[in-house]
């Protein structure tokens, strides 16, 4: 029992210690901050393009439903905001930003893994841009994709069972799914971005680790700070009326931080692997 423990046990002694040592705590705020700037940016563009195929705001509330109460009523603020305004230029404006801001964010984790991995940059300045261009577009691109498997995949169930009743049971069925594959194209993602950001050649399959404990950790600590949160914090009590940007951010760093630590995962699970065959 004693030996079968002890490989798990000195991983997480070594991910806590790299913790501290990798400046952890430090990479995740200064990702967090990029999301933030991202985040308005990207609702804009998701309320335009949702807007614009006869979608309600309330699909993306819909897939917002996992977090905090008080980021829930920032978005849905946020999107009636924008629900006045003209959908063409906050389209323009919101793909720009985003495009920025994500891409600052994608290079802020190429720089945390830098120092993770302790190897200096290979791919020049040059290269760094492009490498977070096309991870950016590639994140883009994944979460379209999983918010229209969401949306009109529920839009496509409910024609099916309006012209067949008796499939409303299977229909219901099938629209429970589209969650697990959304989850699926995350994980995905994730075994892409810690393939190709390492400074270093890192497989696929040794991406896998990170991204899976990175996932289910987000997913685990998002739930149970959104608990935390809507049943024990009172964070509008502390801080007062900006008791949601709080919330907002510390969720925001709770998810870099995940982000991060596969990463450190990752690395650690390498070094053990040449300790083994040396």
């Amino acid at each position: 029992m004693h030996r079968r423990f002890r490989g798990p046990l000195r991983v997480l002694v070594q991910l806590i210690e790299r913790y501290f040592k990798d400046g952890v705590s430090h990479a995740a705020a200064e990702l967090a901050f990029f999301l933030l700037f991202s985040l308005f940016p990207l609702l804009m563009v998701l309320n335009s393009l949702l807007g614009m195929a006869n979608f309600s705001e309330v699909t993306i509330l819909d897939a917002t439903r996992f977090l905090p109460d008080d980021v829930q009523d920032i978005v849905l603020s946020y999107l009636n905001y924008l629900g006045s305004k003209d959908a063409v230029q906050p389209l323009m404006v919101g793909s720009a930003l985003t495009l920025y801001f994500l891409s600052r964010a994608v290079r802020s984790i190429i720089y945390s893994m830098q120092r993770i991995y302790r190897n200096e940059p290979h791919r020049g300045p040059v290269g760094t841009v492009m490498i977070s261009l096309i991870l950016t577009a590639g994140l883009l691109l994944l979460m379209g994709m999983s918010i229209l498997l969401i949306v009109v995949g529920q839009r496509f169930l409910e024609i099916i069972t309006r012209w067949f009743p008796m499939l409303e049971a299977g229909a219901t069925r099938l629209h429970y799914l589209s969650y697990p594959v959304a989850i699926v194209i995350a994980l995905g993602f994730l075994i892409v971005l810690y393939s190709l950001v390492p400074p270093v050649h890192i497989r696929w399959r040794d991406a896998l680790p990170g991204a899976g404990v990175s996932l289910v950790g987000w997913v685990v600590l998002t739930r149970c700070f959104a608990y935390y949160v809507d049943n024990m914090g009172r964070y509008s009590i502390l801080y007062g009326s900006i008791g949601a940007i709080i919330v907002l951010m510390l969720w925001l760093y709770l998810t870099s931080t995940t982000l991060i630590l596969g990463g450190v995962l990752n690395h650690v699970l390498d070094e053990e692997r040449q300790h083994k065959t040396d």
